[in-house]
């Protein structure tokens, strides 16, 4: 990155920017939260765009059965000059009407027993001296002699008899059953709310649709909304000086566009400063990858950005995190599957042609690691094709794949020790690397000592000489290089402690057992699909098109579970692993260059 520092007058400051933005390449330093009032007032319009934006793709009446009337409604719309207010009192609206119609449907389905009747009809009833009370009671307690005892009519009878009984105002009497509560409205009243209800909801809808219809503007005024805020942060972190009428700013961009860079502020009228940025800068970082790596950087975006003065490790772990996915899916139907699926996404849906590339490229490992063992969609491939005894022989059995897999774990956790040792030997120069280099030769004897003391004595992996040069390094190098300190007894302190740190060698080690016991896991529970399946095969007429639809539907939950667990494990293994014997510390901040985006309205 280069670092640039711009001197110019206060009032030139916005027009500057928008040339800056026009060039898409300077990222100026900003601030993360609103600098005054008129800030905060633009943050928020953004978000309130945002969420409508949101809303509105959702937003479908395809299934409304007044999609006519709805769509009737739309054409009839304006679009408002506050569109934001408008949006959220018609989102807000939907939802109280929505409420209120779902009430009153309620309402009327409790008072259609008792038929149709008005306010006036019951103020009429009072007028004559009575009052009417209502009751329900399960058929079997309705008694016949009421009828006769009092001013009775039967409304409703089924398996309840719902009545209602006219009492004399200022009698005390007692009823045969217990009153209830009359409805607040009668059905007939009820229904004529409903369709006022219904009508405001449909010209609600009909205004979301609408809107829905303009959303590529709406795009439009959002982009405008975020391009006008990330000037303003822009402008509003710039230091004032000369009792603000100068402004400075700083701001970087990649070495690759200095010439061109510098070719444009040549013809601004700005003084500048332009020098290469160092790590106390705090410049933000922009990884370079081939197209292989460069696949993997959203992984390595899900931990942390490595900091602008330290290695990006991204080369590094893909190869491993690739083959790690393929091992912990551990079934070569899978991997064809993943293959098929991430060439189309990288073809059909040019936006995601990266994340096409990378489940490309973990199906391409989900079909190299499972021919170790054999697996092809919960079946074994020397089951399925005919082949000598000694093809069958080159495949793993569970045992050889549990060993792999610590191999395998212990090859990537001596290639990070060595990455280390490099990269401090590169920067900080030869003494710094050594204790990475003692680390890596002591995990290298350890594990070849433990495979030779495994085989009790059938294997000799390592001559005398060979252990103990290995073991002398490893003793050497931890011990005195542990510490750069020039107090030799600091050193030697320094490397005693870092003694206890075999204690978390192992555990690291043994942390790649879970790539076996995935691998194992789905390669069963695939086979268990096909035993259910092929069970089901003699059922007569219908046996076979249930063994293929449990095929599909076990294969399919068996794929899910093991690129679940396959996506997760692995990339453990690599933030905590990897990353922590490499010495990763990690924290950069992202390359956010200040450019305004090409928006195409489309009304």
């Amino acid at each position: 990155m280069t670092k640039y520092t711009f001197i110019l007058l206060s009032g030139e400051k916005d027009g500057f920017l928008k040339k800056l933005s026009e060039l898409g390449v300077m990222d100026i330093t900003r601030s993360d939260k609103p600098v005054d009032e008129c800030s905060a007032k633009m943050l928020d319009t953004v978000s309130r765009y945002k969420a409508a934006i949101k809303k509105l793709e959702k937003f479908s009446v395809k299934d409304d059965p007044d999609t006519d009337r709805i769509s009737h409604a739309a054409s009839q719309c304006r679009m408002p000059e506050d569109f934001i207010s408008a949006f959220e009192e018609t989102d807000s609206r939907i939802s109280a009407v929505s409420d209120a119609v779902r009430s009153c449907e309620k309402e009327i389905r409790s008072a259609a027993v008792w038929g149709e009747y008005t306010r006036e009809d019951l103020a009429r009833i009072d007028a004559l001296g009575y009052t009417v009370r209502f009751f329900c009671v399960p058929a079997r307690h309705f008694d016949k002699k009421w009828e006769d005892e009092y001013i009775l009519q039967i409304i409703e009878a089924t398996d309840n008899i719902w009545f209602v009984i006219l009492s004399p105002k200022g009698e005390n009497i007692t009823y045969p059953a217990r009153e209830i509560q009359p409805p607040q409205a009668s059905v007939n009243e009820l229904e004529a709310d409903l369709k006022r209800l219904s009508e405001e909801l449909v010209c609600l809808k009909g205004r979301m649709l609408f809107f829905k219809g303009r959303i590529e503007s709406i795009r439009s005024s959002y982009h405008e909304e975020t391009y006008r805020l990330d000037q303003y942060f822009a402008s509003e972190s710039a230091a004032s000086a000369a009792e603000n009428h100068i402004s400075i700013l700083e701001g970087f961009a990649p070495a690759e566009n200095r010439k061109d860079i510098e070719a444009f502020l040549d013809n601004c009228d700005v003084y500048y400063i332009a020098e290469e940025a160092t790590a106390d800068d705090n410049p933000p970082v922009k990884l370079k990858n081939n197209w292989f790596a460069r696949a993997f950087e959203p992984i390595g975006s899900l931990y942390l950005l490595p900091r602008y003065d330290e290695l990006d490790l991204t080369p590094f772990f893909a190869p491993f995190y690739m083959l790690f996915f393929g091992l912990c899916v551990g079934d070569l139907g899978y991997g064809i599957i993943l293959l098929a699926a991430g060439i189309a996404i990288h073809f059909k849906m040019p936006k995601m042609a990266n994340i096409g590339t990378l489940v490309s490229l973990l199906g391409i490992g989900s079909m190299i690691m499972p021919m170790l063992s054999g697996t092809v969609f919960g079946a074994k491939l020397y089951d399925i094709l005919p082949m000598s005894d000694k093809l069958r022989g080159m495949f793993l059995t569970d045992m050889q794949l549990f060993w792999f897999s610590l191999i395998f774990g212990i090859v990537q956790l001596v290639f990070a020790r060595l990455i280390a040792a490099v990269y401090a030997t590169v920067k900080h120069g030869w003494q710094a690397g050594l204790s990475n280099f003692g680390w890596a030769a002591f995990t290298l004897w350890a594990a070849l000592a433990f495979a030779e003391w495994n085989s009790k004595g059938e294997l000799e992996i390592m001559s005398p000489a060979m252990s103990y040069t290995l073991l002398g390094i490893a003793g050497v190098c931890i011990l005195f290089f542990s510490s750069l300190s020039k107090n030799i007894f600091k050193r030697i302190g320094k490397g005693i402690t870092s003694i206890y740190d075999v204690t978390g060698l192992l555990g690291d080690v043994l942390s790649y057992i879970r790539l076996f016991g995935l691998g194992m896991s789905g390669g069963i529970l695939g086979m268990v699909f096909n035993s259910m399946a092929f069970q089901l095969s003699g059922i007569p007429y219908a046996g076979w098109v249930l063994t293929v639809l449990l095929l599909i539907i076990g294969h399919s939950l068996t794929i899910f579970i093991a690129c679940l667990g396959a996506f997760v494990h692995p990339m453990r293994l690599t933030f905590v692993e990897f990353y922590k014997n490499v010495g990763f510390i990690g924290g950069g901040r992202p390359y956010r260059p200040l450019k305004k985006e090409t928006i195409t309205n489309k009304q």
